[in-house]
């Protein structure tokens, strides 16, 4: 029975962070489009990263465990500290001629004319890949307003180039409706 809930629970929160690719994507005063990851990605990772420290915190002041189980408890509390760090910086903004990435390692920016190829993955719970002949911008399905950033994409590309794309929000939408 606990099981059962926790696994329903789970279910039912991934599906909902799922659905917020149907939501509408921000747009910043510039009249630009902004996709970012969902919240629960941003805050979870947060907290975690905090439960971590809480635990090394812990852990320091117990004789009896060992410097290892401290030591590993701090990285993991370092490394996904860095992570909720690069999810918070983390957001895509496209206007009208380019594409801009920003993450933790710096800006990245395709413009539209120069987009060769729009494939998808299931890396990372499936995404949708944008490449240039030098460049690929990588962005995910759990980030808010991804079904407005295919929509627009298919505008400036023509809807055959971005078929990959149209076809993983169309299998995304389709596993959200089926839970609803």
């Amino acid at each position: 029975m606990e099981h059962n809930l926790v696994q329903k629970l789970s279910h039912k929160m991934k599906i909902r962070m799922w659905a917020s690719c149907l939501k509408p994507a921000k747009i910043n005063q510039n009249g630009e489009m902004v996709i970012s990851p969902h919240w629960f990605i941003k805050w979870g990772v947060f907290l975690l990263a905090l439960v971590f420290v809480a635990v090394t915190v812990v852990l320091l002041f117990d004789p009896k465990i060992k410097e290892e189980a401290v030591a590993a408890c701090g990285m993991f509390a370092l490394i996904l500290g860095f992570c909720s760090i690069g999810a918070a910086i983390s957001k895509m903004v496209i206007n009208e001629e380019a594409i801009r990435t920003y993450k933790w390692y710096g800006k990245k920016t395709i413009r539209f004319a120069d987009i060769t190829r729009v494939e998808s993955t299931t890396l990372y719970g499936g995404a949708i890949v944008i490449r240039s002949n030098k460049k690929s911008i990588t962005v995910t399905l759990e980030n808010r307003g991804i079904h407005d950033f295919v929509k627009h994409l298919s505008r400036k590309l023509g809807s055959d180039r971005v078929a990959h794309a149209s076809a993983i929000i169309s299998e995304r939408i389709r596993v959200i409706n089926s839970y609803q």
